[in-house]
């Protein structure tokens, strides 16, 4: 079979190939958002326990001091937006701006072959 066997305008086949490459996105970026999120969230863990970390405080100081910087970091973390925010940012919108620009194009390109169409 040759590729002049298939209809490359065909609608159809277009819109399985970006339904594909959207769940792909979707999954890949939701992924990386996670990571982006856990990896700040760990960033200003670490900025509060270092404050913790001085000489001259006696161990249950040092345990308060560590509790209370897991807990301020978790506040930061939900104030912040949480995972769902990054992964909106990160997944969602930009996947609705490929299919918008996408739907944009394929309109376009509608257009102009019509216009090469004899009649």
């Amino acid at each position: 079979m040759t590729l002049s066997n298939y209809d490359l305008s065909s609608k159809r086949g277009w819109l399985r190939i970006w339904i594909v490459l959207s769940v792909v996105f979707l999954i890949v970026s939701s992924i990386y958002a996670v990571k982006i999120e856990n990896e700040n969230y760990f960033k200003v863990l670490l900025i509060y326990k270092s404050f913790c970390d001085r000489p001259g405080y006696s161990p249950s100081v040092n345990a308060d001091c560590h509790s209370r910087a897991e807990k301020d970091a978790n506040e930061y973390r939900v104030d912040a937006g949480g995972k769902l925010e990054s992964i909106i940012y990160l997944s969602v919108l930009p996947l609705l701006i490929f299919w918008i620009f996408g739907f944009i194009f394929w309109k376009i390109y509608q257009w102009i072959k019509k216009g090469f169409i004899k009649k």
